[in-house]
């Protein structure tokens, strides 16, 4: 995928092949610190997707925004994002939800 701003990488998320559980968070990271990170809830999703934003463990109660089907979360370029397991991005909902069918999560170093 390229966004304007080069290629983009994919981040790492552990035990769930990339996948957000059911019920659970899923915290998403990258070896190296990214500049900008895109996170898009597709139209097709079916259920909202509660950001945190460089922390972990995300939930329907302790969330920086939630993302309904069909919006998308562009982060403001310069800062940096999700260099380790602390400083993830972390995703929840309340239902599965399959990377590359549902949502996307990509950034940029």
């Amino acid at each position: 995928m390229t966004f304007g701003l080069g290629g983009t990488t994919a981040p790492t998320a552990p035990d769930t092949g990339g996948n957000i559980t059911a019920g659970a968070a899923t915290d998403y990271w990258w070896a190296v610190a990214q500049r900008r990170v895109y996170i898009q809830n597709l139209a097709i999703s079916p259920g909202t997707i509660y950001l945190k934003i460089n922390g972990a463990s995300a939930s329907a109660s302790d969330f920086d925004l939630a993302m309904p089907p069909d919006s998308f979360f562009e982060s403001p370029d310069g800062l940096l994002y999700g260099s380790s397991a602390a400083l993830a991005m972390s995703l929840f909902s309340a239902i599965a939800l399959t990377q590359g069918t549902h949502f996307v999560i990509r950034g940029w170093a």
